[in-house]
């Protein structure tokens, strides 16, 4: 998505602001159906505002919605319940990621064992 789409996408996510509970329920119901009657005005938002993010820019790999899944009940079970650091990087591993066109790479150490 380009510089032209981020805007638009952005614009989006900040009229959810002008929209009371009602209309917020209403357009939550319409993207992703049922919407839980204890949901308020701010979690709404947040909810849609992702749903936004995830139909224009492509929602999470299958893998890390099933970890999350996992994770919700896990705490819904045992709101104590601490998950172990699953990351597992080894010394000298390299994360890169191109964003806008520029690329970032960071550098692993043996802090991350």
């Amino acid at each position: 998505m380009g510089p032209d789409h981020d805007g638009k996408l952005e614009a989006e996510i900040a009229r959810l602001d002008d929209l009371g509970l009602d209309d917020l329920r209403k357009l939550c119901g319409r993207l992703v159906g049922a919407v839980p009657a204890n949901h308020g005005t701010h979690l709404l938002r947040r909810r849609l505002a992702y749903e936004l993010q995830a139909k224009a820019l492509g929602d999470l790999p299958a893998e890390a919605q099933r970890r999350l899944k996992r994770l919700h009940e896990a705490f819904e079970a045992d709101p104590a319940y601490t998950p172990l650091p699953g990351l597992g990087l080894k010394p000298a591993t390299v994360l890169t990621r191109s964003w806008h066109g520029v690329l970032h790479q960071v550098r692993g150490d043996e802090r991350w064992l």
